[in-house]
């Protein structure tokens, strides 16, 4: 993450710039970055090789045409400045209270009363706060139209199958000899 961010910031500023205008570091149009697990490349407390150029990005990117979205269901676990560079936050339920507290902490602007009910928001309900509004609002979002592709694997269900009689005769019968010598032949490899 910290290569790829360095060198789209490089790329953008020498390109608006007028420094470039052709080859690896061109780049002519606006980039939105979208970090899932965010609190993974910049957490509190300490420093990992993502977090500086992070915040040099959020603080400067802007004006260079770099937006960045962080995505995480632990800001608490987020670095405070990288946080409070967020300029617009959707905040979906946050039931542990570290969550809460770093979230009032780098919402200005929001009422207590709105930040008190994030623990009681239910499923698509998200609290918008910050520059892109005047006043903090409760949404809905609607239901996705996309096929959810990020579950967590069920591993018991995938062994039962694998380790069934039907999926064992099958893989018996994919794997018996075609020849007369007797070497197997697998049809799944």
């Amino acid at each position: 993450v910290a290569t790829i961010l360095r060198r789209l910031y490089k790329a953008r500023m020498e390109t608006e710039r007028g420094k470039v205008h052709s080859g690896e570091f061109y780049l002519p149009y606006p980039v939105f970055v979208l970090l899932e697990e965010a609190h993974h490349f910049a957490p509190g407390g300490t420093d990992v090789v993502s977090t500086a150029i992070l915040k040099q990005v959020l603080a400067e990117g802007r004006k260079f045409g770099i937006g960045v979205g962080l995505i995480s269901q632990r800001p608490g676990k987020l670095n405070a400045d990288v946080l409070s560079q967020c300029q617009t936050q959707c905040i979906m339920r946050i039931v542990n209270e570290i969550d809460q507290k770093s979230v009032a902490a780098a919402i200005e602007g929001v009422r207590r009363d709105l930040l008190n009910n994030l623990p009681a928001l239910s499923k698509g309900q998200v609290i918008v706060a910050g520059a892109a509004l005047n006043t903090p609002v409760i949404c809905r979002v609607r239901s996705r139209f996309t096929r959810h592709g990020g579950e967590s694997k069920d591993a018991p269900d995938m062994w039962q199958q694998y380790f069934s009689p039907e999926a064992q005769d099958s893989r018996r019968r994919s794997e018996a000899p075609l020849n007369n010598n007797n070497k197997p032949f697998n049809l799944l490899r």
